[in-house]
């Protein structure tokens, strides 16, 4: 796991988050993240170059263009497999899936933090 991964498992934990299900960001009396959300609005606080768009679809935004979905710059900047969050076998095995069946934010935090198989991208240690 990178430091930014390490961030965001941090993020997670805080409290400073509301969470949501079925959307990166729900914009309503106040913002609520999915796990995927939160990663995004730390990449745009840190880098700066991402930005949320309001979508013709009532609280449902997009980023960079992309309705829904981990921005391919944010995945790699988490260091992530996929968009999705996958890890292990199973087609369930992903972060969105956690997320949108009420795994609480600190759980989410358990699992990226145990570093499951396939959830990051394997770092080669050969020079």
């Amino acid at each position: 796991m990178n430091k930014n991964a390490e961030k965001w498992v941090e993020a997670l934990r805080s409290g400073r988050f509301s969470q949501t299900q079925g959307r990166l960001l729900l914009w309503d009396n106040a913002q609520s993240f999915c796990c995927l959300g939160v990663a995004c609005e730390l990449y745009r606080e840190e880098v700066g170059s991402l930005d949320w768009l309001g979508t013709e679809k009532p609280h449902v935004f997009q980023i960079l263009g992309e309705e829904g979905i981990l921005p391919l710059v944010v995945m790699e900047w988490l260091g992530l497999n996929t968009p999705k969050g996958e890890f292990g076998i199973d087609t369930f095995n992903t972060l969105i899936w956690e997320n949108d069946e009420g795994t609480s934010f600190e759980e989410i935090a358990n699992i990226i933090e145990s570093e499951p198989e396939g959830l990051f991208v394997e770092v080669s240690t050969d020079a």
